[in-house]
């Protein structure tokens, strides 16, 4: 833990392989029910990865996730008390510029509860992955508490989380390589996120109720918010925005790109579309599989610098729903020149309309 409780700490990476076999690393704030009774702590932790590698297995020691009421993995920003608190006042960052950080089990959180997580990625590479874990037990004893019956262990598959009950988190690329083999939350997720399913230990049932027992998952006012000014981040699994909080997923320019297998703008909450154009254009969203807009869903196309007629935003193999008019918002357009969307069978387009002068003679 860097910056756990009542402290500040600074974890710098520059060669060899820091890595934490816990079941949960947390960067500036508090590992589950260790502080869901203190009302005054405060923490702040930064980690720096400038070489080597960064790598969290979030397997050793799984049990304490129950025990703690705290999912498993790597949290930046964990502000995981159930008890008020006034502002965020756990505080975490990772900051990467060359080298890797990777995960193994376990979930990326980035901002949880009271809590506020950044993740800075300038250089370097992000491997998270997506591996489930998962055994039976075979003995008679045990079979019989389990209701005669081989049953999981433990079970989950990977999830980021960037923004979780109540909190604020943000992840922004503006260099290198971002590999998420998990599905991707912006502004909140449920329970059923998680895909955790119950185990047994030394007779004990573990439900996935007591996995959330330090979060404070009554807040519904997560605020996620995902940026990409360059580099690439891809997964094959969905993306869900605004599914318990406000969510927005951000493209800058054409030096980025984001690609996924499926996109959902959930609007539970709000969910945020944004583009910020280039002179040429932006990168646009490559959806693998459906892209799926929710009524309500809001998207914000900024075309001050741009000096082109039609830009890609999204591309889709498929789309459900759309933008309503009263929805859209165009920053920057040129004086009497209103741009407009156009959804095409493939894409979702910014188009301008061409300006002129008729002169009558």
């Amino acid at each position: 833990m860097v910056g756990n409780g009542y402290g500040n700490g600074v974890l710098e990476v520059s060669a060899g392989n820091i890595r934490t076999d816990s079941s949960v690393a947390v960067v500036g704030g508090c590992f589950g029910s260790d502080y869901t009774s203190a009302s005054d702590t405060t923490a702040t932790g930064l980690v720096r990865v400038a070489g080597g590698t960064f790598q969290t297995d979030g397997l050793g020691a799984m049990q304490h996730g129950w025990d703690a009421g705290q999912p498993i993995g790597l949290a930046i920003g964990s502000g995981t008390t159930t008890l008020p608190r006034e502002g965020r006042p756990f505080v975490g960052r990772l900051e990467l510029s060359t080298g890797l950080v990777k995960t193994i089990y376990g979930h990326l959180m980035i901002g949880i509860g009271c809590g506020e997580g950044t993740f800075v990625q300038t250089g370097g590479a992000v491997e998270l992955n997506n591996s489930t874990y998962s055994s039976s037990y075979s003995s008679t004893q045990e079979k019989s508490q389990a209701g005669e019956k081989d049953v999981v262990i433990y079970a989950t598959n990977s999830t980021t989380v960037v923004g979780f009950a109540g909190g604020q988190g943000r992840l922004v690329i503006s260099n290198g390589v971002f590999n998420a083999y998990t599905e991707l939350y912006v502004g909140g997720a449920g329970r059923d996120a998680f895909n955790i399913a119950e185990w047994y230990e030394s007779g004990r049932m573990r439900t996935p109720e007591k996995l959330f027992t330090a979060i404070p998952m009554d807040r519904h006012d997560a605020d996620g918010k995902v940026t990409v000014v360059g580099g690439s981040y891809s997964t094959d699994k969905k993306v869900v925005v605004g599914a318990d909080g406000r969510g927005e997923l951000e493209m800058v320019g054409v030096s980025g790109s984001f690609s996924c297998g499926g996109l959902v703008l959930s609007n539970n909450t709000a969910s945020v579309l944004s583009f910020r154009l280039a002179e040429t254009g932006v990168s646009p969203i490559v959806v693998n599989g459906k892209l799926s807009i929710a009524a309500g869903s809001k998207l914000k196309v900024d075309v001050s610098e741009f000096k082109g007629r039609r830009a890609d935003l999204v591309r889709f193999a498929s789309c459900e729903g759309a933008f309503d008019d009263v929805d859209i918002e165009f920053i920057g357009a040129e004086e009497g020149v209103r741009p407009e969307v156009q959804m095409q069978p493939d894409r979702l387009r910014c188009v301008i309309p061409l300006g002129g002068i008729i002169i009558l003679r």
